[in-house]
This record gives C-alpha cells, sequence and structure tokens, in this order.
C-alpha cells in the first residue's frame, strides 16, 4: 500500500488543480484557501467507509485532537482505498468549481 503524507495529498491537489506551474508561494495560498474544503470533503467521505469495527478507535483519536496527518494516517490504515478516495474528492471539488466559474462566466457574458 502507498503511503499517504499530507505532502503526497498537497502534490495531488495542486496537480488537480493543475497549479505545477505557478510559484510555489502561490500553490501554498491555494492551500490555505481551499485545503479546508478538501480536508472537510475527504473526512466526511472517509468515515463514511470506515469499517465498523473501527469507529471506536476513530472516536478514540478525534478526543485527542489530532493533527491532519494522524486523521490521515488513520483512514489510510484502515481504508484501503483512501489514496483513491482522496483523488476523487479533490477531482470532485476541481469538477464543482470549474462548474461555478463557467456558470459565473456565462453569466457575466450576458
Amino acid at each position: 500500500m502507498q503511503t499517504t503524507n499530507l505532502q503526497n495529498i498537497y502534490d495531488e491537489v495542486i496537480q488537480a488543480f493543475e497549479l505545477e506551474e505557478v510559484t510555489e508561494e502561490m500553490q501554498e495560498a491555494f492551500l490555505m484557501q481551499f485545503g479546508d474544503m478538501i480536508y472537510e470533503a475527504v473526512t466526511l467521505r472517509a468515515v463514511e467507509e470506515l469499517p465498523e469495527d473501527a469507529y471506536d478507535d476513530f472516536d478514540a483519536l478525534i478526543a485527542t485532537n489530532p493533527d491532519i496527518e494522524d486523521v490521515f494516517a488513520f483512514f489510510e490504515s484502515n481504508i484501503p482505498t483512501f489514496n483513491d478516495l482522496v483523488i476523487e474528492e479533490t477531482q470532485n471539488i476541481k469538477s464543482d468549481l470549474d462548474k461555478k466559474f463557467a456558470e459565473y462566466e456565462e453569466g457575466v457574458e450576458k
């Protein structure tokens, strides 16, 4: 199984939003702006995918006020397809944002 760490997730987000060519500062600003949205989407989906026998362990982890890396490491150890889930949720957010931008541009053109 591929190890997920926060940098791998950030790299996936940068790639999904085609930000490889912008400066590192701009990438960081983007991640700060949209990171919470992506984290929330991934977390909600991962909780849905958790096996029932992992719920108590997840509750115990959350009670410790963990950082994002600990939460994602927990998901990775309990959800074999977690890496794919991160990519899917990132793509879903990108698709939603693309639609909203297209609707905005269409409205501006009228």
